[in-house]
């Protein structure tokens, strides 16, 4: 059961992706910064998101078990999301970029979860956007 939910919220945010990246009306900056105004939506309805693939991790940490692997697989594919669009923006390392600001998102989420506090948002969107623009400062040769 606890399988087929992670299943079914996997493939839900599955879709959530594919219609942002189809939307045209937004930038590639606003594509990758999305999540955080989906987090701005839950807690203004006073609802704090952990994340579940990281908590169903925590019953089945044998990374061999289904459970695990379907939340391995949805962090995969969130990292794979992040790191092509900043590879549409030509970002120097979009890897590396993708991975910090993948662990900035897990970090909001995780704080969410814990303490309740809508800044955390406002705090982890403004780093990842930091950590956007200065991949993108890198890239035209400002900080070399």
């Amino acid at each position: 059961l606890l399988y087929d939910g992670l299943r079914h919220h996997s493939q839900q945010v599955d879709t959530w992706r594919r219609q942002l990246l189809l939307d045209d009306e937004k930038s590639i900056e606003q594509k990758l910064l999305a999540r955080y105004q989906v987090l701005h939506e839950s807690v203004n309805k006073q609802r704090y998101p952990g994340c579940l693939f990281i908590a169903a991790c925590s019953f089945f940490p044998d990374i061999n078990h289904p459970i695990h692997q379907i939340a391995e697989q949805q962090k995969l594919a969130s990292y794979q999301y992040t790191r092509d669009l900043l590879e549409e923006l030509e970002t120097d390392d979009p890897e590396m970029v993708a991975q910090q600001m993948e662990l900035i998102l897990e970090g909001c989420l995780s704080n969410l979860l814990v303490k309740h506090q809508a800044a955390s948002i406002a705090t982890a969107q403004r780093l990842a956007e930091d950590v956007l623009r200065f991949a993108l400062c890198r890239k035209n040769g400002a900080l070399t």
